[in-house]
Formats: structure tokens, C-alpha cells, sequence
């Protein structure tokens, strides 16, 4: 017969070790199909059920209604395995989230259904996203993401499946500010219609004047520096792309650095994220006359050379719309990217500088887009271009783009 000393030394273990269970020492394995009743009444009309996959967790929530909250992390029923949460998705019928119910949880995000409109400030740690299937506003401290199984055609946060997994649209914003060679046959329109037909969700903004330079544009006393200076504080956008007047690169260097300094220290300011581009323009025949004894490419490679000097000045890229200008003038002479003027861009010109700028700033090939319209400066009706065309100016973007990437 063991004496009662000997029965309390072979029972003291099991104590030890139940008691690191009750205090989170030691993982309790029920968990591992557990339900836990989370529901604001709690009446199991909300349930939160976790499931163990090696040596992490997930979690579902499943049923209707509301939830409960709690007064810290420490007070979640699962809180010993918290840490090896790292799945979680909510389903239909969730009305909203209390306090506290998955802080510090292993997750950087969520897949929630569409009744979920409402979640307190504490029920998810901070940078935890919500990729929501709500067709409503969801009232969130957290970074909220709406479903949409198409690129989006409005404004917002948007996310997709994408082998099973939620993806996020990107959308970007583009500002850009210059003169005539910008809004001349709409380059800007134009820009946004092809890298949309590329599957980018692009919005375009613009503060355009004939005949401006960049220093004008940078003067908030200034009509039109007035307004860059309103949109720069007002929106955030992900790329500004800038262009100086025609000559004034090869003319005033000094200003045109000047002038870029500024607008680059404007962004630098007032925006968050945005990265400034300078749109490099072509040569043009009056230009190639002052500068260049009448050699429209040569007029252009001194452009392009300030603007590349401009560029490493400021630690910023640029885009060689005018290396492209000069390719198709030299190889493909039948194809008139001039204006009446012999300066301006026409419709082919507009459309060879959008695919320039879209294959300067995107991980995409022009060549697939299917967007064959520019605009005509005169009517400012769209402009079919005939597919052969289409296909030069789309080879030649990439091929001059990608020399800078």
C-alpha cells in the first residue's frame, strides 16, 4: 500500500502541469475544434469556432447579429493560442465587432461577409485590413477594402481574388502639369484610356497653359501655380509628371533647374507618397532652327541631355517622349506626328507620348493594348489610328521606354 506522501508526490505533476494550462503555459489541445459563444447576448447566435492546422490556427465566425466586446486581449476565451491565430474570416450574417475580439492575433488580414458594417476601434490590432464583401460603407478604424471582381471604375479601395487569395486593384493618381505639348490632342485622356485598356485603374489630373514654365507653375502667386498648389494639398497623387515649356530646357537651363527644384520640393511638401517624372518633349523644326542649325534631332538630343541632367539633379526619372518623336521621325517618315504647326503634337504625336508615359511608368508591354484612338486637336473628337500605325508608335514607346527602366 503507497503511503498518502507517495500518492501526493505521483498527483503533484498533473497539478503542475494543469496548472500552466489554466495560466497560458501550456497549450490546451481542445482547442482544436472549439466553439466560443461571441455573441452580444449570448444566446450562440454568434459563434467563433478555431481549428488547428500544425501548430497554428484558424478561426471562422459564423452565425448573426452582433458580438460581444471585451475588456482587454488577456480576456479572449482563446487567448492562450492568440498568437497562433493566423487565419481568419468572418461570414454573412455578422453585423458588427466588439472590443478586443482578435487583438493579437498572427493576421495581416481579415475576409469579412457583407453584413458586416460596423467594428470597434480594438477589435483588430493596428494595420490589420479588412477585405470586406459589404456593398455599404463599413465603419472601421482599420484600412477597409471593398470586393469587386473587375478592375473598378470609381475612386476607392478595392480588392479581388487572385488564386484564392485577396489582391488589391492599385489605383494611381496622375498630375500632370505643363503646357501646350501636353494638352495639345488631349495627351493626358489619352495617357489614362490606354493604361486602363492595360488593365491599370488610372485617374488623370491636370493644371495645363500654353506657353507656362515650370517656374510659373511653381509661383504660388501665380494663376496656374495657384492651382497646382491647391491640388497638391488637397489630393494625394502617386506620380507628377512635369513638363517645360518647348525651348526653355535648351534656352534657360538655369531656370528650367530652377523651376523643377521647386515643383520637386512642392511635392515633397504636401504629398505623402507621389513621385515626380519630368516629360521630356521633342525637337521641333522653329526650335531645331535657333538651336541646332535646323536639325530637328539633334535639337532633340539636346533636349533630352538637359532634362536627363535635370533629372540626376533631382534624383528623379524622366520620361524620353522625345527620343520616341525622334525615332519614328527618322525610321517612319510617312507617319506625321506634327501639328499644322510643325511644333505641336497631332493625334499620331499625342498617342505616341501617352504610350511613352504609360510605358515609363507601368510594368506593362503597350504593345498589347488595344487602344488605338487619340484625339483631334481641332475638334477634340476621338481619332481612330489604322492598326499598322498603331502597332509602330506602340513598338517604338516600349522599345525607347525600356532603355530607361
Amino acid at each position: 500500500m503507497r503511503s498518502p506522501f507517495k500518492q501526493f508526490l505521483m498527483v503533484l505533476p498533473v497539478l503542475f502541469v494543469a496548472s500552466l494550462s489554466s495560466c497560458g503555459g501550456v497549450e490546451n489541445f481542445s482547442f482544436n475544434g472549439a466553439e466560443f459563444d461571441i455573441s452580444i447576448n449570448q444566446d450562440r447566435s454568434l459563434i467563433a469556432k478555431t481549428v488547428k492546422n500544425n501548430n497554428n490556427y484558424s478561426m471562422s465566425v459564423e452565425g448573426s447579429g452582433a458580438s460581444l466586446s471585451y475588456a482587454s486581449t488577456k480576456a479572449q476565451p482563446y487567448y492562450t493560442i492568440s498568437k497562433k491565430i493566423n487565419q481568419l474570416t468572418i461570414g454573412d450574417g455578422v453585423t458588427s465587432l466588439g472590443d478586443y475580439l482578435f487583438t493579437s492575433f498572427n493576421i495581416n488580414y481579415v475576409v469579412a461577409g457583407k453584413d458586416l458594417l460596423t467594428v470597434s476601434d480594438n477589435a483588430f490590432d493596428n494595420g490589420v485590413v479588412i477585405y470586406s464583401y459589404a456593398t455599404s460603407t463599413v465603419t472601421a478604424k482599420n484600412r477597409v477594402y471593398y470586393y469587386s471582381e473587375n478592375a473598378p471604375t470609381g475612386e476607392g479601395n478595392y480588392w479581388y481574388l487572385r488564386d484564392g487569395v485577396p489582391a488589391i486593384w492599385k489605383q494611381y493618381k496622375v498630375l500632370f502639369i505643363g503646357n501646350s505639348f501636353t494638352y495639345y490632342s488631349d495627351i493626358p485622356t489619352t495617357f489614362g484610356n490606354i493604361a486602363n485598356n492595360l488593365g491599370e485603374v488610372v485617374y488623370v489630373d491636370r493644371v495645363t497653359q500654353g506657353a507656362w514654365t515650370l517656374e510659373r507653375f511653381a509661383d504660388a502667386n501665380d494663376e496656374y501655380g495657384a492651382k497646382v498648389e491647391q491640388k497638391l494639398q488637397n489630393n494625394q497623387y502617386d506620380y507628377v509628371i512635369i513638363q517645360e515649356h518647348s525651348t526653355r530646357p535648351v534656352g534657360a537651363y538655369n531656370n528650367f533647374l530652377n523651376g523643377a527644384k521647386a515643383l520637386y520640393d512642392k511635392v515633397k511638401l504636401y504629398q505623402d507618397n507621389a513621385e515626380l517624372r519630368l516629360y521630356a518633349t521633342w525637337g521641333f523644326a522653329s526650335g531645331a532652327n535657333t538651336y541646332a542649325d535646323g536639325d530637328i534631332v539633334a535639337f532633340e538630343g539636346q533636349l533630352r541631355e538637359a532634362y536627363a541632367s535635370v533629372a540626376r539633379e533631382l534624383g528623379v526619372k524622366y520620361h524620353p517622349v522625345g527620343q520616341a518623336f525622334s525615332e519614328v521621325y527618322t525610321n517612319y517618315k510617312s507617319i506625321n506626328l506634327y501639328y499644322t504647326d510643325d511644333k505641336h503634337p497631332s493625334a499620331y504625336g499625342a498617342y505616341l507620348s501617352a504610350l511613352v508615359h504609360v510605358a515609363s511608368l507601368f510594368s506593362v508591354d503597350v504593345n498589347n493594348t488595344t487602344w488605338n484612338s487619340s484625339f483631334n486637336q481641332d475638334t477634340g473628337a476621338p481619332l481612330t489610328i489604322d492598326d499598322n500605325t498603331a502597332s509602330i508608335l506602340k513598338q517604338v514607346a516600349q522599345d525607347v521606354a525600356s532603355l530607361y527602366k
